[in-house]
């Protein structure tokens, strides 16, 4: 097989043998892969900025002074870059959290945590949301009431439509994201199974933690929305592993809109 002239105007983060393997996956009419295999660039690459970029529900966004731009279509970059607190507003919960108070930035020290899913349910700072979640064999049972034609019992949570989230039947203060629930509850689900004295502890320690921090909001007003920012963000940060996805973003070809 004799391989295309590559192009001299290439992106210089386009390296020889991946723009040659694009080239390819682009001329793949022969195959009749020519539709899957365009999806499947755009998929894995970013796009260079220009003025015929198609910019719908896009994402414009700078790396150490270099411009970038994620097309709806670029849909592994989108990915990444969100987990590297580049775009979609996550830059703006990085920038909060870096210039915390200090005292701020201990409290919100994942040490000792296992999992992501752990983090979610000491986050939940909500005692009350923990007893429903940690009885529950069955996620969805949370959210229905019992009885039927005739509810005979409530639902352990209840919907709070304006701001698209729930709050335990019995004490409205806090209000969660129905998928941070998910995750708090699975994280007690498997320790239930595999390590149950890690469980009790996590448990305790989640109680504990939310009383903890009623005080530190009191002591530091200014950062009491730091504590509301997604727990995601927040491992991502405290652990640094969005500075590994910068790293591996910037592996990403950059191509122009039209190739």
């Amino acid at each position: 097989m004799v391989l295309p002239a590559f192009p001299r105007n290439r992106h210089p983060l386009c390296t020889q043998h991946y723009c040659i393997t694009l080239l390819h996956l682009v001329g793949g009419q022969e195959y009749g892969l020519s539709d899957s295999s365009k999806d499947l660039i755009d998929d894995i690459t970013l796009t260079q900025p220009s003025m015929g970029s198609d910019e719908k529900d896009s994402f414009r966004f700078s790396w150490k002074t270099r411009n970038y731009l994620i097309t709806r279509r670029n849909g592994m970059a989108k990915h990444m870059a969100e987990k590297a607190l580049l775009i979609n507003n996550k830059e703006v919960e990085l920038a909060a959290l870096t210039k915390a108070n200090p005292r701020t930035k201990r409290n919100l020290n994942t040490k000792g945590l296992r999992s992501l899913k752990d983090l979610q349910l000491v986050m939940l700072r909500d005692p009350a949301a923990i007893e429903e979640l940690k009885d529950a064999s069955h996620f969805e049972s949370l959210f229905r009431g019992k009885g039927f034609p005739v509810i005979t019992e409530p639902a352990k949570f209840t919907f709070n439509k304006a701001n698209d989230c729930y709050s335990p039947a019995t004490d409205d203060s806090r209000c969660h994201k129905k998928e941070t629930l998910h995750a708090a509850w699975n994280a007690i689900r498997v320790y239930k199974e595999i390590d149950p004295d890690y469980l009790q502890t996590l448990l305790d320690n989640s109680k504990d933690y939310a009383s903890y921090i009623d005080q530190e909001i009191k002591a530091i007003p200014e950062d009491a929305s730091i504590y509301d920012i997604d727990p995601e963000i927040i491992w991502l940060w405290d652990r640094r592993e969005y500075i590994q996805y910068r790293y591996a973003l910037e592996q990403l070809p950059v191509l122009p809109t039209y190739y």
